[in-house]
């Protein structure tokens, strides 16, 4: 099979077990891997009612088709299974090596089941796996755990090509916040999977590899790779920006455009001095990047052999959101979420949300004002699960809920929102209400086109075009992800640039609407997920401040672009994939099955 293993491993941790199956060739060619393999393989194992928490319930890890090859920017993993925090399908993104290394282990992916009685580690090595108990691992913080892990291989080089995929005392606490560190690195998109992996005993998984991963056409994809090179070469985006700055240069943009929120999305953000682009290039020093990617985008200092990340999210989620002015403390905040394996834009988002109702007189039981230095005890207690973080650990939806004022967490399907605001961004505002995972953005960034005119100019209030460019590009995202490509690509390249490689590695040609249609597939076969979990139009919303509160003259249209968004995807006014659209993706079937 070349590029892909043609593999996957089924670990039973109740039994301690573990067995290795073959993957299908006709499965990979429609599904990939990463996002588009995880969603099959999940979706055809699991009933969609499950609870989350359920010893039943299983996690998926897909490496990206790409993974190994050497495309630019391909070496992304994917984490799929039902959150605790939404109740839908959830696909959590794995930076740095991991994905790569699994495909150098000689799988595909890895399907997790059952549950460990006490505490354990899956340790992969060339098709070898092995589970090892972890009980003395129990509430380390994932720095902590990760050295622990290396100094247990007892081999410096060996502990240098092994990668760590674990949780922190977040997870193990079962927090709906919790998610999963990578090397150091937080998982995009993963919130709710770090309770899962608590409830699974499971604490880290170890791997690493040594088989190559081939193409067909070996010097015509490099010759690819180096045409594709150039391409970032020439774009201010990737050949400045991110390197420099890291994503933290939107907020000098949505600064200057007022599509960044503040406090809890009651206003427009107002500069504050270093909490930008240039706060960002001076406290960051230093910049590490994923596997084969020529950017190198994130930003990180070292002080006191801790690694300080700082980006968007954190700045914009701590800073903006939650009123804390200075940067140094952003990044300890930030630092705290990734050792407690938290999850920084809900953990901010729910936060910001508890402000609010504080500062209401709502809550009652604490006082924690915009800008309260009480936030690092606060995530403490998150990590815990205890005190008053306990109720924030089930997430701002429930804490909002609980206070009779579910209109003051700012979230989609139990989700936060993304700190770029919808009543500016209607394309934004329609993919957070849509999108099959809650409000997430990296799986339907519009932000790409609305705020920046990378590939076409958008004209930000004729809610007319919107609903197009939303399913184009939640599409786009998804066979991004099913080929394991970071979203970043998209700052210099086009869908269409990839197809030589593409052509050059599976030996196959493929044009543009292949590639969507595939994507199309994986967002349908989510959807049906997520239809049978129990989550249909009614959840499709947006709260009603950014549908009724104006902001400056402006609300997200919601109503008038959401109808002709089901159009456009051929769905009826339910929301509900109809049977030609089922027919046309080979997703018939996947609609009548039943694993009740």
């Amino acid at each position: 099979m070349e590029v892909w293993k043609g593999q996957f491993a089924r670990i039973d941790l109740t039994h301690k077990s573990f067995k290795i199956d073959t993957l299908p060739e006709s499965l990979l060619k429609v599904y990939l891997g990463g996002r588009g393999l995880g969603v099959k393989l999940y979706f055809d194992e699991v009933n969609p009612e499950i609870d989350p928490l359920d010893e039943d319930n299983k996690i998926v890890i897909a490496a990206g088709a790409l993974c190994g090859t050497g495309a630019s920017g391909a070496g992304m993993a994917s984490v799929v299974t039902k959150s605790p925090l939404t109740n839908t399908i959830c696909c959590g993104r794995i930076r740095g090596y991991f994905g790569t290394e699994l495909k150098f282990a000689g799988f595909d992916a890895v399907i997790i089941e059952g549950k460990a009685e006490h505490p354990v580690i899956i340790f992969i090595s060339h098709q070898r796996i092995s589970i090892k108990p972890a009980l003395e691992y129990g509430q380390q913080v994932t720095s902590k755990t990760e050295k622990m892990i290396k100094e247990e291989l007892n081999d410096r080089w060996k502990a240098l090509e092994s990668f760590i995929l674990s949780v922190g005392p977040a997870g193990e606490n079962k927090s709906n916040l919790a998610t999963l560190v990578s090397d150091g690195l937080l998982l995009d998109g993963g919130a709710g999977i770090g309770a899962i992996f608590g409830a699974k005993n499971l604490k880290a998984i170890v791997i690493s590899g040594s088989q190559d991963v081939t193409v067909n056409q070996g010097e015509k994809c490099l010759q690819s790779i180096f045409t594709l090179k150039n391409k970032f070469n020439t774009s201010p985006y990737t050949k400045e920006y991110l390197p420099n700055i890291g994503n933290g240069f939107l907020l000098d943009i949505c600064l200057d455009k007022k599509t960044l929120p503040a406090n809890n999305f009651k206003s427009s953000a107002q500069k504050i001095p270093n909490l930008d682009g240039d706060g960002i290039k001076s406290f960051t020093q230093r910049r590490r990047a994923c596997f084969s990617c020529p950017i190198g985008c994130i930003r990180f200092s070292l002080e006191k052999q801790r690694m300080l990340y700082l980006d968007y999210e954190s700045m914009a989620g701590f800073g903006y959101l939650c009123g804390i002015k200075t940067i140094d403390k952003i990044a300890e905040l930030r630092y705290l979420c990734t050792e407690l394996g938290l999850d920084v834009l809900n953990t901010a988002s729910t936060i910001a949300c508890a402000m609010e109702l504080s500062e209401e007189g709502i809550l009652k039981d604490v006082s924690l004002s915009f800008g309260s230095e009480d936030i690092e005890k606060i995530i403490k207690q998150i990590g815990k699960n205890k005190g008053f973080g306990a109720e924030i650990a089930k997430g701002g939806a429930h804490l909002a809920k609980a206070l009779n004022r579910p209109d003051r967490f700012m979230g989609v399907k139990n989700s936060a929102i993304p700190p770029f605001e919808p009543r500016k961004l209607w394309g934004f505002g329609l993919h957070l209400a849509t999108s099959n995972s809650g409000a997430y953005h990296l799986n339907g960034f519009t932000i790409i086109e609305e705020l920046l005119g990378i590939h076409q100019v958008v004209e930000p209030f004729k809610y007319q075009d919107k609903p197009a460019l939303v399913k184009q590009i939640q599409d786009t995202m998804a066979v991004l992800d099913a080929l394991g490509y970071c979203v970043y690509i998209l700052l210099a390249l086009k869908l269409n640039n990839i197809l030589p490689f593409y052509k050059f590695c599976f030996n196959t040609e493929v044009n543009i609407q292949e590639l969507l249609n595939l994507g199309e597939r994986i967002w349908n076969l989510e959807r049906i997920f997520n239809i049978k979990a129990g989550i249909d139009y009614n959840d499709d919303v947006l709260p009603k401040r950014f549908t009724q509160e104006a902001l400056e003259g402006n609300v997200c249209p919601l109503d008038q672009m959401l109808s002709v968004y089901y159009q456009e995807r051929g769905w009826d006014k339910w929301g509900k994939p109809k049977e030609d659209i089922l027919n046309r993706l080979g997703l018939k079937d996947a609609k009548d099955k039943d694993r009740s």
